[in-house]
């Protein structure tokens, strides 16, 4: 059985090395090399096929993901802190980059609209699924204490946006997958987390910063 337990481990291992490491990596290095990566359809095909296979292999968890949530504690939480880091992000565009603040609403209104609607359904729910949702339950046991579960978590998430290639990007992902992989671990629930990585996702788009998170040359 503890042999069986450490092959078991060891794949997980390798797994998550392959999934959170080595894919952002490749896709980085094809990017420096002046390619172009689809990243959005990669993340939704992984996603699918996460998607099927946590349904059959963890239902109990898979259902309890996606069950209706509605939490006023919670809810006040996630809103208050918004608001606070909103204030703070929104006081560095103005006065560090004062030029983009703004822009994609005010210049380029018709594709802050469609990137509103399309944003939440193909990045925001995608991500926190195969970063919260199978991260938390298919790597529990390489991180058994919830500190390294949410630490490990917004690391992995962080290195990912390695594929954007700055420090800002990687940076800003990494600070919110702390709060991303915190709030998941409250509520275990992936539509509190989507609703707080959307709402932060289209604040850092419409104030100017989302231009470091941009794959489509927005």
């Amino acid at each position: 059985m503890d042999n069986r337990r450490r092959r078991r481990s060891t794949g997980r291992a390798l797994e998550l090395v392959a999934v959170f490491l080595l894919v952002p990596a490749l896709v980085w290095l094809l990017r420096l090399a002046e390619l172009r990566p689809p990243v959005v359809p990669a993340l939704l095909t992984c996603t699918v096929v996460a998607t099927f296979l946590f349904a059959r292999r963890y239902p109990d968890i898979f259902a309890r993901a996606l069950r209706p949530w509605y939490s006023q504690l919670e809810l006040g939480r996630i809103v208050s802190l918004f608001v606070a880091n909103a204030i703070l992000l929104g006081g560095f565009v103005w006065f560090a980059e004062r030029e983009w603040f703004l822009d994609l609403p005010l210049n380029r209104p018709g594709i802050w609209v469609v990137l509103v609607a399309s944003y939440p359904v193909l990045s925001v729910v995608p991500q926190e699924f195969l970063f919260r949702v199978w991260f938390f339950r298919r790597y529990r046991r390489l991180f058994p204490s919830p500190f390294w579960r949410i630490a490990s978590s917004a690391l992995f998430f962080g290195f990912a946006h390695i594929v954007y290639g700055n420090v800002i990007t990687v940076g800003l992902a990494t600070v919110g997958g702390v709060l991303f992989a915190w709030t998941y671990h409250r509520t275990r629930s992936l539509w509190a987390v989507a609703l707080e990585h959307a709402a932060y996702g289209l604040f850092l788009f419409t104030i100017g910063l989302g231009r470091h998170f941009d794959s489509a040359g927005l």
